[in-house]
């Protein structure tokens, strides 16, 4: 977890990732927003798309469509409005994995392990609401 002071050209923000860096999930959040990053090496995004869509599939059953954008680095962002937060990211923080999909060719991007994701996302609301601009 860090906390990242806020820039002449950028808000504040906090950062999280679990303690496994090798997990292809990151989560970002500001006062008014929070994003989940999913790393360029796992082809998240959609070849020539300017927007991507994931399905996320965990181990219950449960899906979820995800509305993606593409990163500089050929990762995806999940953007989220704060307050959809903790719904959206609730089966991340319940869930001991998740298998991603891009959606429109039903491309697998890759098994996720979510163990340390509810410490992750428990610590990085904490920093949100500790040291980000209201």
């Amino acid at each position: 977890m860090r906390a990242h002071p806020a820039t002449k050209t950028g808000s504040a923000y906090c950062y999280a990732t679990r303690t496994d860096d090798s997990s292809p999930l990151s989560f970002r959040a500001t006062a008014k927003g929070a994003a989940m990053l999913v790393n360029a090496d796992q082809h998240a995004q959609a070849d020539k798309d300017t927007e991507s869509r994931l399905t996320a599939i965990f181990p219950d059953g449960e899906t979820m469509a995800l509305e993606a954008s593409p990163l500089p680095d050929g990762g995806v962002v999940v953007p989220v409005e704060l307050p959809k937060y903790e719904d959206l990211f609730e089966p991340f923080m319940r869930s001991r994995a998740v298998t991603l999909q891009r959606d429109g060719d039903g491309t697998e991007i890759g098994d996720v392990n979510l163990g340390g994701s509810s410490w992750a996302l428990a610590a990085l609301d904490e920093c949100r609401i500790l040291h980000t601009d209201k």
